[in-house]
């Protein structure tokens, strides 16, 4: 009876500890000007091989992750890129805010004459 009681105490402090071992890091992104989700954002921790992409809603969560601080970088490609530090642990979701980018393209000039031509 007494070795019961033991490896249920040993048991429940095993499924205790995992639980403080293991954190989330989790937010939503958004656009910095309207405030609207940004939709497909990527959202990786770097040096742990790790992510995610945000849904329709802009939100993200990246599960099972150590507790301690980490480097998360969001990219998308109408936006600027992004590096945060963060701490994994159980706390409140992030709001990440980012910029638009504007592509400078190079000038694209069209030309045309009135000749006629007869395509085979």
């Amino acid at each position: 009876m007494q070795f019961s009681r033991i490896l249920r105490l040993i048991l429940c402090l095993l499924i205790s500890s995992t639980a403080l071992i293991a954190a989330d890091i989790c937010g939503r992104v958004i656009d910095a000007a309207s405030g609207e989700p940004v939709i497909n954002a990527n959202v990786i921790v770097e040096r742990m091989n790790t992510g995610g992409a945000t849904d329709i809603d802009g939100n993200f969560a990246i599960n099972n992750l150590p507790v301690g601080s980490y480097t998360i970088f969001v990219s998308h490609i109408a936006y600027e890129d992004k590096r945060l530090s963060v701490k994994a642990e159980h706390n409140d979701p992030l709001i990440i805010k980012l910029s638009e980018t504007f592509f400078q393209l190079n000038e694209v000039v069209v030309t045309g004459t009135r000749t006629e031509k007869i395509h085979q």
